[in-house]
């Protein structure tokens, strides 16, 4: 079994243990802290989106179509995308954020919400498929691995396909999976809902008051 099946295995696994954020004010205070612990990466389905070009990604037959700078045969955000997009950059600020994205047009402007992106080729379908799931692992990887400073974050915008292939999960739009190096890979070790991302806003605030005093 290779590296890359262990690790879809076990992440599943962990992943069905996980159940449902639970939205108490004590849990949120935890996921908040676990991001600003350092070393985490946060993969997060693109908020939501709807269709707005003159176009159909699943019929196209030019691979510029998927071209995240020719975004008229694509889906667009929302505007509670837009709302949501802007409760996940509250829930995130005061953090020092790497942001990288899928070549999507939707996944490109839920990142660019929340900070400069870095575009991501290995993960971006074209016309002729999406990449194989050995490519997509190993930039996942490669990213959850990266160095990170002790209040750095990296997030990853992505999309529905990519977290059901690589983890097993359903996310719906704005949810995301908080990513850790594990023994066989990556493991997702919690989640957080697109409701919850609202509830943390107050909490990132509270955090960054005590960081200023110096007692978080």
């Amino acid at each position: 079994m290779n590296k890359f099946r262990r690790c879809m295995i076990a992440c599943a696994v962990v992943f069905a243990t996980l159940g449902p954020a639970v939205p108490q004010a004590s849990a949120q205070v935890e996921v908040f802290q676990l991001l600003r612990s350092g070393g985490a990466t946060l993969f997060l389905r693109h908020a939501a989106a709807d269709w707005t070009g003159d176009g159909n990604e699943a019929g196209a037959t030019d691979a510029s179509i998927l071209d995240a700078r020719r975004c008229a045969h694509q889906r667009h955000l929302s505007d509670d995308g837009r709302r949501q997009a802007e409760a996940v950059r509250a829930g995130l600020q005061g953090l020092e954020l790497e942001v990288y994205a899928v070549g999507l047009c939707r996944t490109v402007e839920t990142a660019r919400v929340i900070g400069p992106p870095k575009i991501l080729d290995s993960l971006t379908p074209t016309a002729s498929g999406s990449p194989s799931l050995r490519v997509q692992g190993l930039a996942i990887e490669k990213i959850v691995k990266g160095g990170a400073s002790q209040r750095g974050l990296r997030v990853i915008v992505g999309d529905y396909e990519v977290a059901h292939a690589l983890f097993g999960a359903t996310l719906a739009e704005g949810d995301a999976l908080v990513l850790k190096p594990g023994p066989d890979g990556v493991e997702p070790i919690a989640r957080i809902r697109i409701g919850e991302w609202m509830a943390l806003r107050p909490v990132a605030a509270d955090a960054r008051e005590t960081s200023r005093s110096g007692k978080f």
